[in-house]
C-alpha cells in the first residue's frame, strides 16, 4: 500500500489503534484498497505516526473480521472475495435470517416498525446521492435490528461473524449490480410489508429470498464480470 493513500484522522474518542482499523477497513470495504494489495507496517506507521505496535495490532483485528491475510514473511495482504465462500455466507445468513425473522415479528411493536422503515428511508436517500457505502450501513443496519429482536444470543453472534465479510461485498457489489441504488431499498419492500402482516412465515420466506437476491450470480462466478473485475484490479497488485 502506497503511504500516500492513507488519510488518518486523530480522534480523542477511541484509541490509535482504533483508528487505524477503523480508515484500513474503510478503505478495504470502499475497494480502495483492492483484493491482494499489501499493507506494509512501516509505512501505515509513518502515515499515522503511530508505533509499529499499533500497526500490527489495527491489522490483527483486520485478519480476525477476514479483511486481511499474514503470510509469513511476505507480509499482510488485503483478502480476496471468493466466490466460493461468498455464496456459503449468503446460503447461512439467509438460513439464519429466517430464523430470526420469524421470532423478531412475534416481538414487533410500532416502535421497532417505524425504525425499520426509518431505515429503509434512509437506504433510499443514500442511494440518490450515490453513496453505496452508507446504503450497505443502511442495509446491514436494518438486518442486524431483526437479528438483536429475535432476543437469540446464539443466532446473533453467528450473525455477526458473518457481517463483516457481507458489508464488503454488498458494497462492491451493489455499485457494479445496481445502475440505480434505490433499488436496494426497494427491495427491502417485501420484506416490510410481511412484518407489517404480522405473519412468521410469510415474513421467513420474504427474507429468504431477499438475501439470496445476491447470491446467484455467485453460482456462475467463473464466467462473471463482476469476479473477473475485481481479478484483474487485484492483479495489478
Amino acid at each position: 500500500m502506497k503511504a500516500e493513500q492513507l488519510t488518518f484522522r486523530r480522534s480523542r474518542t477511541s484509541t490509535v489503534v482504533e483508528q487505524i482499523w477503523s480508515e484500513l477497513r474503510r478503505m478495504i470495504l470502499q475497494g480502495t484498497l483492492t483484493p491482494g494489495t499489501r499493507l506494509v507496517e512501516l509505512d501505515i506507521a509513518a502515515q499515522s505516526s503511530a508505533s509499529q505496535a499499533s500497526v500490527r495490532e489495527a491489522l490483527h483485528r483486520l485478519e480476525r473480521d477476514g479483511l486481511v491475510i499474514r503470510r509469513g514473511r511476505r507480509g499482510t495482504f488485503v483478502t480476496e472475495v471468493e466466490p466460493d465462500k461468498m455464496l456459503e455466507v449468503f446460503h447461512v445468513r439467509a438460513a439464519v435470517e429466517s430464523v430470526a425473522i420469524r421470532r423478531a415479528v412475534e416481538r414487533m411493536t410500532p416502535e421497532r416498525l417505524a425504525e425499520l422503515e426509518r431505515l429503509v428511508d434512509r437506504m433510499r436517500m443514500e442511494g440518490l446521492r450515490g453513496d453505496a457505502t452508507a446504503v450497505v450501513e443502511a442495509d446491514m443496519a436494518f438486518h442486524g435490528r431483526l437479528c438483536a429482536w429475535a432476543d437469540h444470543p446464539t443466532l446473533l453472534r453467528v450473525w455477526e461473524l458473518l457481517y463483516t465479510q457481507m458489508e464488503r461485498f454488498l458494497v462492491l457489489y451493489d455499485v457494479e449490480h445496481f445502475a440505480d441504488l434505490t433499488q436496494v431499498a426497494a427491495n427491502h419492500e417485501p420484506v416490510l410489508e410481511a412484518i407489517r402482516s404480522g405473519d412468521a412465515d410469510e415474513a421467513a420466506s420474504a427474507i429468504h429470498e431477499h438475501v439470496l437476491i445476491g447470491a446467484p450470480p455467485m453460482l456462475v462466478a467463473a464466467d462473471n464480470h463482476f469476479f473477473s473485475d475485481l481479478r484483474r484490479r487485484a492483479a495489478v497488485h
